[in-house]
């Protein structure tokens, strides 16, 4: 059980420094992590598929989901050899885990959130999209056009996301913030896969 803390806590605290966000304000790290892996994921996405060609890491591309299964695998290698000095976890080790993870959970959810109230991630469609055959489009095309129709379910959408953001930034409500978190994050994850 010890090796599965260590492994989710090297794993978690990898994803958010080596996930590629765009809005992030440390642009150069970015970058840094675009030139430092998206060679070496490319490489593995040409020994499965080489007839295709891939355009790097960027957000439910083969790219990342190639980075995520990266840092999960070298994660655990990483967690094996902590778990073989067989000294305990320190408690404060998982309490610095949890507050990380809220916070970064936390910021994520309220920008996406802001993002929604303002209209600026379900846009308006452009005239080439509405003049287009429904049969004609690609899915997930349709998908982010018929959500950009929408003020009022944007601006719903926005608030659910925000709730539980702030409620994660405060110990005594991360718990609640967290079951709504999981919930917004399972609806997302369906999306990404279903569109």
């Amino acid at each position: 059980m010890d090796l599965l803390k260590k492994w989710g806590i090297i794993a978690s605290l990898c994803f958010i420094v080596l996930l590629p966000f765009p809005f992030f304000l440390l642009r150069f790290w970015t970058d840094l992590i675009h030139n430092t892996f998206n060679p070496i994921c490319q490489s593995i996405l040409s020994l499965i598929n080489p007839e295709r060609t891939y355009y790097g890491i960027e957000s439910d591309s083969a790219g990342m989901w190639v980075l995520m299964a990266l840092i999960v695998v070298s994660s655990f290698f990483v967690a094996l050899v902590w778990n073989k000095k067989r000294n305990g976890m320190s408690p404060a080790i998982g309490n610095w885990h949890r507050t990380i993870i809220a916070y970064f959970l936390g910021f994520i959810l309220i920008k996406y959130g802001v993002d929604k109230l303002l209209l600026n991630q379900f846009y308006f469609p452009e005239p080439n999209t509405l003049y287009t055959r429904v049969g004609e489009l690609d899915k997930s095309l349709l998908y982010w056009t018929s959500m950009g129709t929408s003020k009022l379910y944007s601006m719903f959408a926005g608030f659910i996301e925000i709730i539980p953001g702030i409620l994660l930034l405060f110990r005594r409500t991360r718990t609640f913030a967290g079951f709504i978190a999981l919930l917004v994050f399972t609806n997302v994850f369906f999306l990404n896969i279903g569109f």
